[in-house]
């Protein structure tokens, strides 16, 4: 599992790490927290294996959260006929954090469906827990029976009926459950309590819940070799017995089957989905919602996924574009063909006075033209040399990004023969209906 950890871990550090300790810090006083989870795998009618968490700071008790939740939902995904705006804002509000791992059919998780591997991980886990009554004697009797437990299963294996493919993807599961576990110890010191509310289904019923006794096992490892041992023993985990009789956080955990749902549906080739509640989902809650992380597993590793919404240009559309026409303005100008500014950046209206012109698109093409060369030719009167603007060098523009409101405000300094010149353009840009709308000055 080191090789699941280190994937896992590498790409959570690179971005997702900073969205997630943003929203710890709204609950820097929260000493209890509880997590759901819901999974959709091996569906034939849905295009992806997902595995969804949402991590809850526990500032209401479950009545509350589960009537906030009601509020906005009161069915689960399958049986209800609308997703709610009010829904999906409240997925974004802060109020909770949602990890969701999207398992591709090859996926270094997937090695646990081995029969091999499965087997030696048992036997490993066995010999574990028998240490750890001797090492660990104020839980002697708690390992004992999870050590019972374990053998008991390990017996069943040897049946030809035995499940290896549940098995197995009930190790996965426990797995990134306890990453998520250790991810928030790692990044909250002052967690106390912790509890993983799992959906109801046949990975949790399984085996009389032993589903339980993998995340213990797998996050007390994942947690001793990269925390403090003084850390993880502040914390005291509560179990659910007898989850599949127990109706009490239904609620809470809507969201996570909200989001399972929809990202399960989400065909990542065409861009299609199978319904108008999954599109609503996908385009107002799970697109630009920094309280949510999708993680893509496949068998060379761990990549981010980040959906955007579809009426909102991308960044890296916009800096393409932004770019082309930047480069397009300073082409015509090196070219002194002004006129044609009006089919790629014009300059501001007011540069039609400069020609004492009617301030007409065409007009103030031709006020800028006259001004540059009249400045380009007292420069080289004043210092004997010849004065041009270079053609487009990319290293001439400032930082390109498109805010929130769709605007953007770029810089850039242009050169004569390689040297930057006493002035820059300022570059106002506006996206309206996907379209760029663009004006420049100059600032001297």
């Amino acid at each position: 599992m080191e090789r699941m950890f280190a994937c896992i871990e590498e790409t959570v550090n690179k971005s997702a790490i900073n969205q997630f300790i943003m929203f710890l810090k709204q609950h820097s006083d929260v000493t209890k927290w509880f997590m759901c989870s819901d999974y959709c795998i091996a569906d034939k009618n849905k295009s992806n294996d997902v595995v969804t968490f949402v991590l809850y700071p526990y500032i209401f008790d479950f009545g509350d959260w589960n009537k906030i939740i009601n509020c906005f939902q009161k069915t689960d995904l399958k049986h209800c006929r609308h997703v709610s705006k009010s829904f999906c804002d409240f997925t974004k509000s802060g109020y909770f954090f949602s990890f969701s791992f999207i398992l591709e059919k090859d996926n270094i998780l997937y090695k646990w469906k081995d029969k091999t591997s499965l087997d030696v991980l048992l036997q490993m886990y066995i010999e574990m827990t028998e240490n750890w009554q001797i090492t660990t004697p104020n839980n002697a009797e708690s390992y004992k029976e999870m050590n019972k437990r374990l053998k008991k299963l390990q017996n069943e294996t040897k049946q030809k009926s035995f499940n290896y493919k549940l098995f197995g993807r009930v190790v996965a599961i426990s797995f990134l459950a306890g990453y998520l576990r250790y991810l928030l110890l790692k990044e909250k010191s002052n967690v106390q309590i912790f509890s993983w509310l799992s959906d109801r289904d046949a990975i949790t019923n399984w085996k009389n819940e032993i589903y339980l006794v993998f995340f213990h096992i797998i996050s007390h490892c994942i947690c001793e070799n990269n925390l403090s041992q003084e850390r993880e023993t502040k914390v005291q985990d509560l179990y659910l017995a007898d989850i599949k009789n127990n109706q009490f956080y239904d609620g809470v955990n809507r969201v996570a089957d909200f989001i399972c749902g929809a990202l399960a549906d989400f065909n990542y080739i065409d861009e299609s989905v199978t319904g108008k509640k999954q599109c609503i989902l996908l385009e107002d809650a799970i697109s630009d919602n920094d309280c949510l992380i999708i993680l893509n597993i496949t068998d060379h590793g761990v990549a981010r996924i980040v959906h955007e919404r579809r009426d909102k240009m991308t960044q890296r559309e916009f800096k393409a574009r932004a770019t082309e026409l930047i480069k397009l303005m300073i082409d015509t100008i090196a070219d002194k063909e002004y006129i044609k500014l009006v089919s790629s950046i014009p300059p501001k209206p007011s540069w039609a006075s400069f020609n004492d012109a009617e301030p007409t698109p065409e007009n103030d093409c031709l006020g800028f033209g006259k001004w540059l060369d009249e400045q380009l030719a007292m420069w080289e009167k004043d210092e004997d040399k010849k004065f041009v603007v270079d053609h487009f060098n990319e290293s001439c523009i400032d930082d390109i990004e498109l805010e929130d409101d769709n605007t953007s405000f770029v810089s850039y300094r242009p050169t004569s023969f390689g040297e930057e010149l006493d002035f820059w353009f300022e570059i106002d840009f506006e996206v309206k209906d996907e379209q760029i709308i663009a004006i420049f000055d100059v600032n001297l």
